[in-house]
């Protein structure tokens, strides 16, 4: 399973797609619960691969 996080300042992307692109997970969640989102589908998925954006605001 792939995840990928999109992050910024007040929300971020997160996905989980396994490796044939099928889409698991899909939500955009506040930014000060991304840490506990990414140990939970950590914990329900078997992520080999994490992709990060560069986000939106520099």
């Amino acid at each position: 399973m792939i995840m990928g996080i999109d992050p910024g300042r007040d929300k971020c992307g997160v996905a989980v797609l396994t490796a044939a692109g099928e889409i698991k997970y899909q939500r955009v969640v506040v930014t000060d619960e991304l840490g506990d989102v990414i140990k939970r589908l950590a914990a329900e998925y078997d992520i080999e691969l994490v992709l990060l954006g560069d986000g939106t605001t520099h």
